[in-house]
């Protein structure tokens, strides 16, 4: 008797489990229509550097889901958004080098909506054998981007080199008074920046490897830990976790929605990822503080030498602005990350951050493509370029690929088909 009722409560707990279990794998099929798995953010990924700063984890690959659509982005075996590229260059091939920040790495996108990848997809369409480069790295400024080429761009011994120039930030993290003011830490502390003691001295401060290299593996081995990883991996814990900040966090977002401004779509900004900020502003001020024309000059020597040794090499140098989401969209000021305490200072319609960086090129002597028309006139027939991040969006790479590309072309600055020079 007593066996049959052992036999019989172990087959209600057997029942009981495959009940749950198969709950569970419901469950976790279900999530998996809501939110993705192997989530993550490029600057979960940036590696210190000595020389650098940081460089993104070789071989990383996780889901932008920052992004309603969550595009894939995943690094290469030397640490860039890219496909694989041998340094040495085949026979008959045009390579194109290019450098930037997050614009060009472009996690916001798949990587064949990236501007490198439409580039070169845009020339062989005409019948050109172009291979190109991206050594974009989110957060990078124009000094990164030269120790990059000077270290590692050359040796893929490129024809054409091509620097996207986000004016919103890339003067700021040529300075290290203007990039204080806005953050502190990593950012600062890990970064080179050129020391503008003198005019002639070419010195650089060394980045603090050490703490940033502490900072990081103590945020690699909580990226790493058993209970992030379960969280990456099943849908279902991660739909369970973003319910409970999303009752956190109640009250710390905002929905903006825009037909003119910002598309037909509704762009909902956290609050806590992105704080009201003025001081992403200084290029755009109508009158100039001392401190952006330092930074200014600063940037000016560093463009300069990397152009110079740019032509060392025998290729041509190129730099096309990315403007910010603020100089095309008026609307977009309306939101509050972005909302200056005093607009009046500002003069993002006259946009002098662009204009700025034309003198600068055109007394270097090096090409300038200003996007800035290009997108407005689009964003005037209610293009939606950017992303909810602020960055480009796939419409956004296409577009400053076309714009690039007539550039290219319209002056001689890639081959006829079938020539490489």
């Amino acid at each position: 008797m007593a066996m049959k009722l052992n036999m019989h409560l172990v087959g209600k707990i057997a029942i009981a489990l495959a009940a749950t279990l198969l709950s569970l794998v419901v469950l976790e099929v279900g999530a998996r229509w809501i939110v993705v798995t192997d989530p993550g953010l490029s600057s979960l990924y940036r590696v210190p550097h000595p020389v650098f700063g940081w460089v993104l984890e070789p071989r990383a690959s996780y889901r932008n889901t920052f992004l309603v659509d969550a595009p894939r982005v995943t690094y290469n075996s030397r640490g860039w958004r890219d496909v694989e590229h041998d340094f040495e260059k085949p026979p008959g091939v045009f390579r194109i080098l290019v450098l930037g920040d997050s614009f060009m790495e472009a996690y916001s996108v798949e990587l064949n909506e990236a501007f490198h990848r439409r580039i070169a997809g845009l020339a062989k369409a005409d019948g050109l054998n172009v291979e190109t480069i991206n050594l974009g790295v989110g957060g990078y400024g124009t000094l990164q981007q030269y120790l990059v080429f000077r270290e590692v761009g050359r040796r893929y011994d490129p024809d054409l080199v091509l620097l996207g120039f986000h004016p919103a930030n890339d003067v700021r993290d040529n300075s290290i008074a203007l990039e204080r003011l806005v953050t502190e830490g990593l950012k600062v502390d890990s970064r080179p920046f050129l020391a503008m003691s003198s005019t002639v001295d070419w010195t650089i401060t060394q980045p603090d490897f050490e703490g940033a290299r502490h900072r990081y593996i103590v945020a690699k081995a909580r990226r790493d830990s058993f209970p992030q990883r379960l969280v990456r991996q099943y849908a279902s814990i991660r739909a369970t976790g973003d319910a409970i900040n999303k009752i956190r966090n109640f009250g710390r977002s905002q929905t903006v929605g825009d037909g003119q401004a910002l598309g037909n779509e509704q762009l909902t900004v956290r609050n806590d990822i992105y704080p009201t900020d003025p001081t992403n502003y200084p290029v755009s001020f109508c009158k100039e503080p001392p401190e952006v024309t330092s930074a200014w000059a600063a940037t000016s020597r560093i463009l300069d030498r990397l152009e110079t040794e740019i032509r060392q090499t025998g290729a041509e140098f190129a730099v096309f602005s990315v403007p910010a989401i603020q100089n095309v969209s008026p609307g977009a000021i309306r939101l509050k990350w972005i909302r200056p305490d005093d607009p009046s200072r500002l003069c993002l319609a006259e946009a002098p951050s662009h204009r700025r960086l034309k003198t600068v090129l055109d007394e270097l002597g090096v090409h300038f493509i200003n996007l800035l028309p290009a997108l407005r006139e689009a964003h005037s027939k209610n293009a939606w370029l950017y992303g909810a991040d602020f960055h480009w969006n796939a419409a956004g790479h296409e577009l400053a690929a076309e714009t690039v590309s007539e550039y290219l072309e319209a002056h001689n600055m890639v081959p006829a088909e079938g020539q490489v020079r």
